[in-house]
C-alpha cells in the first residue's frame, strides 16, 4: 500500500503515558492509519531519526478568534508544540454577529486583549453572522487545528444589541432566543460554551437564571463543555462555584480560571482551592481548575508610555508605580528623556528609595480602565 506520508524511526511517545518506543507512523488522508514498521511506499518520507514522534499539544485557552483568521499557523502557538487551539473563551467572541455591528466585537478584542484595531480591521473580512458561517470562515485558510466556543458576551450582543452591556435583566423572550442560538451553534460543531460573572463584560453582569438557562442546552444536546471566565462577584472561589453548578445542572464538564496562590494571600491559600475542587467532585460535579506553568503578575517594559492599554496581566510601568512621584515624573517623558533621566545618579537614588526601598511611601495608585483600585507595589523584586 503507499501513504501519503510515512515518518520513519522516530521516537515515538504517543500521549497515552505509556513508555517511548520507537516506530514509524503511517499517515493516509490526513489521518494516522498505522504505527509500527513499515515497507510500504510513501508519496512523502520523513526521516524522524534522533527525533521524537508526538502528538501536538492542545492549547485550550487562547484568544486566537481574530488572529486565527489572517495569521492561520496562530504564529507562536505552533513555535510552541500546539498543533490545535480553543477560540472563545471567556464569553468573548467574533460570531454571531449582525451586520453593521462588527466594530463592536472588535473593539472588544482590541479593549481586552490589547489585539491593534488596525490588524483586524485589515485582517478580518466579516464574512459571516452566524456561527456555523465563522467556523467556515475560519477553516479557510487554517494551518492549525480550532476549535471554538460559543461565547455568551457574544450572544447577548447578537440578541440584545446595545442593551447586553448595560441591562442586567434579558426578557423570556430574549433568552428562548439565545437559547436557540446557543443550540444551533453546537449543531454546528461548536466544542461548547464560555461564560462568567461579576466583570464588565456583556455576560458578567447576566443574571445566574440566565447562566443556567443557556447552559441547560448543553445537557439538552448531551455534548459540550463549559468555560468560566475567572473574576467573580462571589469572590475568589466564584468561578468554582459557578462551574460546580453547572456541571451539575447539565452533567457536563466545566473548566475555570483559575487555580493560583496569591502573594499576599496565607500561604495555603492553594490547599484550601483544591480541597474546595475535591468537594465539588465528590458532589458529582466534573469542575476543573485551569493552571498557569509560570508565575502569573504583571508585564512592563520600561519604553511603554501612558497610553497603554491595562488588563490584569499587562501592567505597563507607569501604573506599576503610579504613586511614587519621581516615577510618576519619569514614566511622564518622552522614551529619550526618559532615558536620560534613569542615567541620572540623583534621580535614580530618588526612584530607588521609592521602589525600592520603601522609604518613601507610595501615594495614590489610581484606578484602572475598568474602575478598580490599583494596588500598591509591593517591592517584591524577587519575583520581578
Amino acid at each position: 500500500m503507499a501513504y501519503d506520508l510515512l515518518i520513519k524511526n522516530g521516537l515515538v511517545i504517543d500521549g497515552t503515558g505509556g513508555p517511548s518506543y520507537y516506530a514509524d507512523v503511517a499517515v493516509q488522508n490526513g489521518r494516522i492509519v498505522g504505527v509500527g514498521k513499515f515497507t510500504d511506499t510513501a508519496t512523502r518520507v520523513i526521516d524522524a531519526e534522533g527525533r521524537a514522534v508526538a502528538p501536538g499539544f492542545i492549547d485550550h485557552h487562547t484568544h486566537y478568534d481574530p488572529q486565527a483568521l489572517y495569521d492561520p499557523l496562530c504564529s507562536s502557538t505552533v513555535q510552541n508544540g500546539n498543533t490545535t487551539v480553543i477560540v472563545g473563551q471567556c464569553g468573548q467572541v467574533l460570531a454571531p454577529a449582525r451586520p453593521g455591528d462588527h466594530d463592536w466585537y472588535m473593539e472588544f478584542f482590541s479593549d481586552r486583549e490589547d489585539v491593534p484595531l488596525q490588524a483586524m480591521r485589515k485582517g478580518i473580512d466579516f464574512s459571516w453572522e452566524t456561527i456555523a458561517e465563522y467556523m467556515d470562515a475560519l477553516g479557510r485558510k487554517r494551518g492549525v487545528n480550532a476549535g471554538i466556543l460559543i461565547g455568551h458576551s457574544g450572544v447577548r450582543r447578537y440578541v440584545m444589541g446595545e442593551e447586553a452591556s448595560h441591562r442586567v435583566e434579558a426578557t423570556p423572550e430574549e433568552i428562548e432566543t439565545m437559547r436557540a442560538v446557543v443550540r444551533e451553534g453546537m449543531k454546528a460543531g461548536a466544542l461548547g460554551f464560555s461564560t462568567g460573572a461579576g466583570n464588565t463584560s456583556p455576560c458578567g453582569i447576566a443574571t445566574d437564571n440566565e447562566r443556567h438557562a443557556l447552559a441547560a442546552v448543553l445537557g439538552e444536546v448531551g455534548t459540550g463543555v463549559f468555560q468560566i471566565a475567572g473574576g467573580s462577584d462571589r469572590g475568589l472561589y466564584g468561578p468554582l462555584e459557578l462551574s460546580k453548578e453547572l456541571s451539575l445542572q447539565t452533567g457536563r464538564p466545566a473548566m475555570y480560571n483559575l487555580i493560583s496562590q496569591q502573594i499576599n494571600a496565607p500561604e495555603d491559600e492553594w490547599k484550601d482551592h483544591l480541597n474546595r475542587l475535591e468537594e465539588a467532585f465528590r458532589a458529582g460535579a466534573r469542575a476543573y481548575g485551569s493552571c498557569l506553568s509560570v508565575t502569573a503578575g504583571p508585564i512592563f517594559n520600561l519604553r511603554q508610555g501612558l497610553d497603554t492599554a491595562q488588563d490584569e496581566d499587562l501592567v505597563s510601568p507607569h501604573i506599576m508605580f503610579q504613586g511614587m512621584s519621581t516615577w510618576d515624573s519619569v514614566m511622564a517623558l518622552p522614551v529619550e528623556e526618559r532615558m536620560k533621566s534613569m542615567r541620572d545618579a540623583e534621580i535614580r537614588a530618588s526612584m530607588s528609595a521609592e521602589a525600592v526601598e520603601g522609604s518613601v511611601a507610595q501615594g495614590d495608585t489610581g484606578t484602572d480602565r475598568r474602575g478598580r483600585a490599583m494596588r500598591g507595589f509591593n517591592r517584591r523584586w524577587d519575583l520581578v
